[in-house]
Formats: structure tokens, C-alpha cells, sequence
């Protein structure tokens, strides 16, 4: 899976998760702060990519992704851990 395949199943998951159109999801935009999404929402985000990807997240790993694009990052580096 390449990153730009990443990127856009995170970006439609992120869309489906915070309730945001396509052109309102910016990679450098904060989750909680400028996306506007809960703790709770935030909680959804993970194990909505969890089974979108087919991970198990190590929680102090995906946690510090603070905005989309760090997210991305993230899901890149267990995608390329499983495939490995």
C-alpha cells in the first residue's frame, strides 16, 4: 500500500468519523482543536482505522499523532510492520 493510498483511506475515515467534507480535511489541521472532534470521536478515529487497516495500534504510538498528516505517519509505519 503506497502512502498516497494511506492517506486517502485515512482522510475518507477521518470524514466519515468527525462528520467533514473532503476539502475541509487538512493534513497540518489539530484533530481536537481546529478539526473539532471529542475525545470520544477521537477514541472512534482509532478503532475505525484499526479495522480499516487491519492493525492493533500500540495506544502511546497513535496517541501523540496530533493532526492528520502525523496520523498518516503513523499508520504508514504499522502498515509497513504487518507487511514485513
Amino acid at each position: 500500500m503506497t502512502r498516497d493510498e494511506i492517506r486517502s483511506k485515512v482522510m475518507q475515515i477521518a470524514g466519515e468519523v468527525f462528520e467533514l467534507e473532503p476539502q475541509e480535511l487538512q493534513g497540518d489541521k489539530h484533530i481536537i482543536d481546529e478539526l473539532g472532534a471529542t475525545s470520544v470521536m477521537r477514541l472512534e478515529f482509532i478503532v475505525m482505522l484499526e479495522r480499516g487497516f487491519g492493525l492493533q495500534f500500540v495506544p502511546e504510538e497513535i496517541e501523540v499523532a496530533q493532526n492528520l498528516d502525523e496520523v498518516v505517519g503513523v499508520v504508514e509505519t504499522f502498515v509497513r510492520r504487518k507487511a514485513s
